[in-house]
């Protein structure tokens, strides 16, 4: 069985090339054979100056891919962060990022996570939140509520940190 493993473990991954053409608050819309990803799939996506992000299909539109970049991040909880689309400046939509956080300096992380939204999608959130740990909105069988949480946003409901 080992043997199988390791054998298994040196094939190459398949290689299959799309575009970028759209971005929508975090999510990214892509084109390209989509008849071979699936929901769930893990994708990277390649930029300019040979940087690399890994990102999830976790929808379709029409043709084409929605995805969204992961990652984790040291003072996050993992799994447990929303970002939402507001009405940003100037009727601009901007996102907003709630975080439950795992860490003490608050103030540095504030700022890794607005350089890693900046690399995943090119622009700064509006704003980053920390809540406190274990209480973002979820469903009874543990997935996270967007929209639940944008209203507590929006309500001034939070638990911030």
């Amino acid at each position: 069985m080992k043997a199988l493993a390791e054998q298994i473990g040196d094939i190459d991954g398949v290689n299959i090339y799309g575009r970028v053409v759209g971005v929508r608050g975090l999510m990214v819309e892509i084109a390209g054979p989509i008849h071979a990803m699936s929901v769930g799939a893990r994708i990277v996506i390649e930029t300019g100056g040979n940087r690399f992000i890994p990102a999830e299909v976790i929808g379709f539109s029409g043709s084409n891919a929605v995805v969204m970049p992961f990652g984790g991040l040291d003072g996050v909880r993992a799994g447990n962060v929303i970002a939402f689309g507001v009405e940003g400046r100037r009727g601009k939509e901007g996102i907003v990022v709630v975080a439950e956080h795992k860490a003490d300096d608050l103030a540095g992380l504030h700022d890794a996570v607005i350089d890693r939204v900046c690399d995943a999608v090119g622009i700064p959130p509006l704003e980053v939140v920390f809540v406190t740990p274990g209480t973002l909105p979820k469903t009874s069988s543990g997935k996270l509520q967007r929209s639940a949480c944008r209203t507590q946003y929006h309500g001034d409901a939070l638990t911030r940190a």
